[in-house]
């Protein structure tokens, strides 16, 4: 009997496999303030584009293996002479208030980011490019000319249009949803901390359960704000955070053998 419990023991030891369990959290450290959490204009900020990308999703992302693979996307067809994207959106994409993912929330992106009364940076990326709805999931992108790089323009994040629509484009920049935003990335927003001058000290993001890729399997993500690389250095040093964005280039080997 003995030897019997020993050897299935030794069997289901051998061929077991580990996988990831869902909890617990992670503090990071970033040098700035997050302002804009918004993709029609985190880009330029590195804290804003940092965290965007975690609360939105785009239609592609990039995959170092792979390039730019379907991410809200469930398929896309280039045509013969590339100058028309047609993409299928994931039937299960959701936003986090659990509103669906549609042609028309693509729309309404790509032609904020098109329009100058809204200032997105990105504007160049979608000149003379025409984004057309042909169904309730499906949108097409019909250019000029053709443009290898273009699959990298549709990683940008896509805006709820049921939100955002009611807001003027003008006072985009002005609205709560910049630092409370909703998106359909793998994580969503829980909560802010502000000092008494105002400054946001902490943000968190909890795991976005309904994703509808595989969900991530830290459930809390906490970032805390550092004026400097010096100030981000001490925190990490002090074990206030566990991790930090930005290291210099003197402390490199002492955080290594930390």
């Amino acid at each position: 009997v003995f030897a019997c419990v020993a050897l299935v023991g030794t069997y289901l030891f051998a061929h077991r496999i580990e996988i990831p369990a869902v909890g617990d959290d992670y503090t990071e450290g970033l040098i700035g303030e997050p302002q804009l959490l918004n993709p029609l204009y985190a880009s330029a900020s590195d804290v804003d584009q940092d965290l965007t990308r975690l609360i939105y999703s785009g239609l592609l992302q990039y995959d170092a293996e792979q390039g730019y693979i379907p991410d809200l996307a469930e398929s896309l067809i280039v045509s013969d002479d590339g100058l028309t994207y047609t993409l299928k959106i994931k039937e299960h994409a959701r936003f986090h208030n659990g509103e669906d993912v549609r042609a028309r929330d693509v729309l309404f992106t790509v032609n904020a980011i098109q329009n100058p009364a809204y200032r997105s940076p990105l504007i160049d990326n979608f000149y003379n490019v025409t984004v057309v709805q042909e169904d309730e999931r499906t949108v097409s992108f019909q250019l000029k000319e053709p443009f290898a790089p273009f699959e990298q323009y549709l990683t940008v994040g896509i805006l709820p249009a049921s939100l955002w629509a009611e807001i003027l484009p003008q006072n985009a920049p002005l609205a709560a949803l910049n630092l409370q935003p909703i998106g359909s990335g793998p994580y969503k927003f829980d909560e802010f901390t502000k000092d008494q001058r105002g400054s946001i000290r902490s943000y968190t993001l909890t795991r976005n359960s309904d994703f509808y890729d595989a969900a991530a399997y830290i459930e809390t993500l906490t970032f805390k704000f550092y004026a400097d690389a010096i100030a981000l250095q001490d925190a990490l040093d002090n074990k206030n955070i566990e991790g930090a964005s930005v290291v210099l280039v003197e402390n490199l080997q002492s955080v290594t053998d930390n």
